[in-house]
């Protein structure tokens, strides 16, 4: 899914560990200019889903039928499948958080104190309204 990832969707993530035994996660995106066709990625994400979903209703065909043979299969796909939409659910939300981050500091660069001060004033007030 990771070639799938990075066409459709513009994500791409991975793990290493490393000699102390330490599991480092990566998380990597096409930037802040992302752009992406709404149909490949409700396609993508679906199908992210829709795989570890697919594999537990296999597990459970299997204990319904007694095959528990075929049960170690269905939970190791199972378990890489959940590992792979974890991933891409973190790469997700880690592209969200950079690009949140690039913009307030590209608007911190081309506002000046006064507008921000009036910023804050105006999201303050909003704050209380509520």
């Amino acid at each position: 899914m990771s070639v799938g990832g990075r066409i459709l969707v513009g994500l791409r993530w991975w793990s290493r560990i490393d000699e102390n035994g330490k599991e480092t996660w990566y998380f990597e995106s096409m930037g802040e200019a992302r752009e992406t066709n709404r149909t490949d990625s409700m396609v993508f994400w679906v199908a992210c889903y829709a795989v570890p979903i697919m594999w537990i209703l296999f597990a459970v065909t299997s204990v319904i039928s007694l095959k528990f043979n075929q049960l170690t299969i269905c939970m190791i796909g199972c378990g890489l499948a959940g590992v792979n939409l974890m991933g891409y659910i973190r790469c997700e939300k880690n592209h969200k958080a950079h690009v949140r981050g690039f913009l307030f500091s590209q608007a911190k660069k081309n506002i000046s104190q006064e507008q921000m001060a009036k910023i804050g004033q105006m999201a303050a007030q909003e704050a209380f309204k509520k």
